[in-house]
């Protein structure tokens, strides 16, 4: 994978095929982090996340260099090429400009994506095999229901469209339609999507996953008036692809984040010297 070729070769254009990584015969300056950034972070109460972010990527290189796990080349390569077809950077000119203005050097880019693909390949080496029982101890939570809610401010007025909408005097779609003040939600008609029990508040999780298929349930009152919810479909949780990898980036996190605390234990985050 060669940088070396379309600089050495100017004439030559590649195309998204070509390999922007392998830098070493050819001087690429390193780009120097002034001294004040640590400052910086800390004043914007960025630091310590910046830091302990690092942390857990050293932690994921030294358990990969232990488990003798490494990145395919093909698979950064492939990377590569996707970030560059999404940025439009289909020349290598183009993409070392792009390098140049984000302050990367290719060797600094191509260390990024084999950080991202190494994350995905510790996640499945670590937990493949706990996925399926995941999924099964936690079914309920994958679980998604169609859900559509109305604002009301007035307590009077929710309660009466409660009695006409379980009356069929009018539908919950019309009130939402008539009483939404929100353009965007009155064009859906209320419809919140197909939620998890996890994106909704937890008072009102159990309620709206108990309650029969297509009924309304009586105003909920909030902090800034009542909600009319109409519930639709079950949509019983399956073991997509999708839902695969959410299992084991959400297993790693939690390993990480136990290492992480690990790590804290024996070693302090080191101060930055005052200027």
């Amino acid at each position: 994978m060669a940088v070396q070729s379309v600089i050495s070769n100017p004439d030559v254009i590649p195309d998204l095929n070509t390999s922007l990584f392998n830098t070493h015969q050819i001087h690429t300056p390193q780009i120097q982090c002034p001294d004040f950034i640590p400052e910086f972070l800390q004043e914007r109460l960025q630091y310590r996340q910046t830091y302990e972010a690092w942390i857990e990527n050293q932690i994921l290189r030294s358990t990969a260099l232990e488990q003798g796990l490494t990145v395919p080349e093909e698979d950064i390569q492939t990377e590569g090429d996707r970030q560059r077809h999404e940025l439009r950077l289909e020349r290598a000119e183009d993409t070392l400009a792009w390098l140049k203005l984000e302050q990367v050097t290719p060797d600094q880019w191509e260390q990024g994506i084999k950080d991202k693909l190494l994350r995905s390949l510790m996640a499945e080496h670590l937990f493949a095999g706990d996925v399926d029982r995941v999924f099964a101890e936690n079914k309920l939570n994958y679980d998604r229901r169609a859900v559509y809610c109305l604002n009301i401010s007035d307590s009077a007025i929710a309660q009466e469209l409660f009695y006409q909408i379980e009356d069929g005097e009018i539908s919950f779609f019309e009130a939402a339609y008539l009483y939404l003040e929100d353009e965007e939600k009155r064009d859906r008609c209320g419809f919140e999507g197909l939620l998890h029990r996890w994106e909704l508040p937890k008072a009102h999780a159990a309620v709206i996953f108990e309650a029969q298929h297509d009924q309304v349930l009586s105003p909920i009152e909030t902090e800034t008036g009542f909600i009319l919810f109409w519930v639709g479909r079950i949509i019983p949780a399956m073991l997509t692809p999708e839902l695969r990898t959410k299992i084991l980036n959400e297993s790693l996190d939690q390993w990480l984040a136990a290492e992480l605390i690990r790590w804290v234990h024996y070693h302090t985050l080191d101060p930055v010297p005052a200027r």
